[in-house]
């Protein structure tokens, strides 16, 4: 069955742009003959030229970096029907470069783009429905727009397809249908579809086949690839109580911050629960679809969903850490992963920023002083593997919830063991 996506007009969106900002100038300086010529082009109306233009002054590409010169510049270009300036201006609305940052307006742009046939724009609106930003989240809706992206070839909607059919998320499992699509684009060098592909060979016991795969993506910049290929030494071996373990936990791809409730979803899966990130979100009222979600809220979306799951928190010093990984490794000794929540730490324009991350934790081994996470936001099957010291840095958070009154703590969600704890 096909869904029917709702597109915008390119002369509606104006009707929402009473929220944008007004362009300003840019300073003069010397400019290339290059640059000169095309700015000539871009000015007499040329909407190629202008796009070009914008993505010179967006990028800082022979002019100083610029958006709202970019934007501008984008702007006239969609303001002639242009499919691809239509797009790019939703992308700078949805970043807040050089314009309020709007993801309402951002997805009207998307789907004026989209209506004129633009791969880009369908794919950018897929994220949109998908994400639910500046529309109501949808599925059927998401992988419509990702559906007819693919038609012409839009390799990432190919591989978010793969990764909707190989979890079973908004559509059917379908392990047979997710290979063939990564198998459209893994030979193209696409690193996320080699990742994909090489788990799906290896569940079916393609090891060798699958290590090929994860070592093209690992040839590709991926970092990923490489860590799979090292977990693939000792991922098949009997665990060790005390020395390694590793759980094997059905990856989930996050949308825009969705990283708690997609967390959860796999641990529910794990545990036998049909459900789905965006089912557990939901369940949040008062963590609504694009914010962050409080784990108070996760606790009783479990709940809800007959999971009696326990919140603990551990200190945030080195006893804490101590106690806490010992608790985390008695759980993954019983084949049971961890919910914890991470600060990741970032400078953006001068300013230190921290940031809440939900993952889970899937495995350790003793002898390399590691550990194993499963992370919403990488794409699947998600491995990342940690070092002690690296996890000791990064698991504490102040504003997991509002039951840690802005306390710094080492958190984490698990199931309780058969001994209580």
């Amino acid at each position: 069955m096909f869904f029917r996506i709702h597109f915008i007009s390119g002369r509606r969106i104006f009707a929402l742009l009473l929220l944008a900002s007004s362009m300003t100038g840019v300073s003069q300086e010397p400019i290339s003959p290059e640059i000169a010529n095309l700015l000539n082009v871009a000015k007499a109306g040329d909407g190629k030229a202008q796009i070009s233009l914008g993505m010179r002054y967006r990028d800082g590409k022979g002019v100083p970096r610029n958006h709202r010169e970019a934007v501008k510049w984008y702007r006239m270009a969609a303001d002639q029907g242009d499919a691809e300036g239509l797009d790019n201006v939703g992308f700078m609305y949805l970043r807040g470069w050089g314009v309020p940052k709007n993801s309402t307006i951002a997805t009207a742009y998307f789907s004026a783009s989209a209506a004129e046939g633009h791969a880009q724009g369908f794919f950018n609106l897929g994220n949109s429905y998908f994400s639910g930003q500046g529309v109501e989240q949808n599925y059927h809706q998401a992988i419509e727009a990702w559906r007819q992206a693919a038609e012409v070839g839009h390799e990432n909607a190919i591989w978010r397809l793969a990764v909707l059919s190989a979890a079973g998320e908004g559509i059917p499992e379908d392990a047979k249908r997710a290979e063939e699509l990564c198998r459209r684009i893994a030979p193209r060098g696409h690193a996320n579809a080699n990742l994909l592909l090489g788990e799906l060979l290896w569940k079916k016991g393609s090891q060798d086949l699958a290590k090929e795969s994860w070592s093209l993506a690992k040839r590709t910049g991926s970092r990923q690839g490489g860590a799979l290929l090292e977990l693939s030494e000792w991922r098949a071996q009997k665990p060790e109580k005390g020395s390694f373990a590793f759980v094997e936990v059905s990856h989930l791809y996050q949308g825009w911050n969705n990283c708690g409730a997609t967390s959860i979803a796999m641990f529910a899966r794990h545990l036998g629960v049909d459900t789905n990130p965006y089912a557990v979100k939901r369940l949040c009222p008062r963590s609504p679809i694009g914010t962050g979600t409080d784990w108070a809220d996760l606790l009783e979306a479990a709940r809800q969903l007959g999971q009696a799951w326990e919140l603990k928190t551990f200190s945030h010093d080195e006893k804490g850490f101590s106690e806490g990984t010992q608790y985390i490794r008695d759980h993954l000794d019983a084949g049971q992963p961890v919910v914890i929540d991470f600060t990741i730490t970032r400078e953006e324009n001068g300013e230190v920023l921290r940031n809440g991350h939900t993952l889970l934790v899937v495995g350790y081994r003793a002898d390399r002083d590691q550990y194993i996470v499963k992370n919403p936001n990488q794409p699947p099957p998600g491995i990342e593997i940690m070092s002690t010291k690296e996890l000791e840095s990064s698991w504490y958070s102040r504003s997991y919830s509002r039951l840690g009154k802005g306390k710094s703590a080492r958190p984490l969600i698990v199931k309780a063991l058969p001994d209580g704890r």
